[in-house]
């Protein structure tokens, strides 16, 4: 192997920082076998390999088969200070690979001539399948306007293609006609479908699915997933004026997230059918019409709905109804909204037999609050976790001072719990109302077996104060109960902690 000094000038910055590959006449990395080579080559990123590769005949011949491959146009244009010089590069590159087998190829690509890059794209997207590609993470900003079409299904070779992730940064795609036989993972984002029927081209052409994520996906009126393999789902839309419909319909479905916000009011509907699902995530505003069915081995359940646009109100969904559906549930997570929206419609909820960890995400205690509350934790006589925190984590603003003395200690006692029994661990922000010293009185006298209470709390001189008064009050009710006090600054350093 020549070990002589290489100036790499391939690079603007003009860097000659490998020189030597031999210490005491040993080369000890020419003389490593293929394998290891490659294996070491798939820790470098683009730029380490291309200053590898020219050192050698044999280096030069083995960075042609590298299976793991990270382009991105804008990293490698400060090196190269043209992308221009880029896309020659890859032209050269991807013709002489030949056919060496691939595992993951990754392009980012800022398109500054939309129809010249596309046809490049398209032509280096042809010679990657060829290699029998496992992973595709494909992200092109070919602008609002522009459309990307895959290659064509006679040289669409995806036999050995897993996983596929595509973002156009809001450009619209035409679906490949072609069959993904192997693929696992399918992940879009911030693409707009030009197709009639996305649902059932999921179904047809992606038939072995596990995995499929949808962010921001624009383009469909109806979104309809019926599938017999997919496990996991993600739906992620934000003020698509189009969606109105979203029906999930899969068996094998475990867990399902969704945020589903929108801008306009109009009629909405959601359906879903996951006999095996397990967790359940559903943030956004309510819609018209909703029906969960089947939904029988279900575990962990976030529910963070609101009001659509320009109705503040909420009476006529009818949340005792929403519990029913998952009351099943071991993990409960609720919002304010739907708190308050229990309490005004003065319903019991159903009974959480299996619940064990609740946490309620409000703003504080207030007295349109502690009447559901209440209801929740007499109907879920096996809780084990409580944990009361600010609703400002799921991106609200925490509102201002609300008066909150209304029920007091005698409240609660009036209640006659006898389902605390279990409860073992509280969390709770607090924010120094009266509601919230008699509520911790109460749980510090009632918990037979209350291990530890955690306070969060901010840290003006003035409310830390009243804080500590109370956890006085608390610590007196149950000498041997552990309080753990955690100060913070601001409210949005209590957010992120």
């Amino acid at each position: 192997m020549d070990t002589t000094e290489l100036p790499l000038n391939l690079f603007s910055d003009g860097t000659q920082r490998i020189k030597h590959f031999r210490e005491d006449n040993v080369d000890w990395f020419g003389g490593l076998p293929d394998s290891v080579v490659l294996h070491i080559f798939s820790f470098l990123n683009m730029e380490e390999i291309i200053q590898t590769s020219i050192l050698s005949r044999r280096f030069r011949y083995l960075y042609l088969s590298v299976p793991y491959l990270d382009f991105d146009s804008e990293e490698l244009s400060a090196k190269l200070g043209d992308q221009y010089c880029i896309r020659t590069y890859l032209d050269d590159f991807m013709s002489r690979r030949n056919e060496n087998r691939m595992q993951r190829f990754r392009l980012r690509w800022l398109c500054f001539q939309p129809q010249s890059d596309e046809n490049r794209i398209v032509a280096w997207l042809c010679n990657v399948l060829l290699c029998g590609v496992q992973e595709l993470d494909i992200e092109i900003s070919i602008g609002r306007q522009g459309t990307f079409i895959p290659p064509a299904p006679s040289r669409f070779s995806c036999g050995y293609l897993e996983v596929l992730k595509l973002d156009l940064h809001g450009g619209d795609l035409v679906l490949p006609s072609s069959v993904f036989l192997s693929l696992r993972i399918l992940s879009m984002k911030s693409v707009r479908i030009v197709h009639d029927s996305f649902g059932n081209w999921i179904s047809s052409s992606c038939q072995r699915l596990e995995t499929l994520n949808l962010e921001n996906v624009s383009g469909i009126v109806n979104l309809h997933i019926t599938h017999s393999f997919l496990e996991h789902l993600l739906i992620s839309q934000r003020s698509d004026r189009l969606l109105s419909r979203i029906d999930v319909s899969c068996k094998s479905l475990e867990t399902l997230s969704m945020k589903w916000f929108f801008q306009l009011h109009k009629t909405r509907s959601l359906n879903i059918s996951a006999p095996n699902l397990k967790k359940f995530k559903w943030m956004g505003n309510i819609v018209s019409h909703y029906s969960l069915k089947n939904i029988i081995c279900l575990q962990d359940t976030v529910l963070f709905l609101v009001p659509q646009p320009g109705v503040m109100a909420m009476e006529s969904f009818k949340v005792v109804d929403l519990l029913h559906t998952i009351r099943h549930a071991r993990v409960l997570e609720l919002n304010c909204w739907l708190i308050e929206a229990l309490s005004r419609q003065d319903c019991l909820p159903p009974s959480l037999y299996d619940l064990q960890d609740l946490v309620m995400d409000i703003s504080r205690l207030k007295d349109s609050i502690i009447p559901a509350l209440a209801s929740i934790l007499k109907k879920s006589p096996h809780i084990k976790h409580l944990t009361i925190r600010g609703c400002g984590r799921l991106g609200l603003v925490i509102p201002g001072i609300v008066a909150s003395c209304k029920f007091g200690l005698i409240f609660w006692e009036n209640e006659h719990f006898n389902n605390l029994q279990e409860l073992r661990t509280v969390e709770m922000e607090l924010r120094g109302g009266e509601n919230e010293r008699a509520f911790l009185q109460y749980l510090a006298r009632q918990g037979k077996v209350l291990e530890n209470i955690t306070i969060r709390t901010r840290g003006t001189h003035l409310w830390l104060t009243k804080i500590e008064q109370i956890l006085q009050e608390v610590k007196w009710a149950s000498p041997s109960l552990q309080i753990y006090l955690v100060v913070s600054q601001s409210y949005q350093d209590l957010l992120n902690e």
